[in-house]
């Protein structure tokens, strides 16, 4: 899906990507400042609609859904 994280936009999808367990990858039009051109995690949980906690450390991912 295209969404839009800290102004910048980028296409989200959930899948496993040739991986055996699923995952959250996000690529971005332009590169981001923390994540890159390209991020992708196993390591996640959907908090609500637009909000993934993600990583070790409980990171916070926020989205907008364009």
């Amino acid at each position: 899906m295209k969404v839009k994280i800290d102004n910048i936009y980028a296409n989200l999808e959930f899948g496993y990507f040739g991986t055996f367990s699923e995952r959250i990858q996000i690529v971005f039009e332009k590169t981001h400042p923390l994540y890159g051109h390209h991020f992708m995690t196993k390591y996640y949980t959907l908090i609500d609609d637009n909000t993934i906690i993600w990583g070790y450390d409980n990171k916070e991912l926020k989205w907008e859904k364009i």
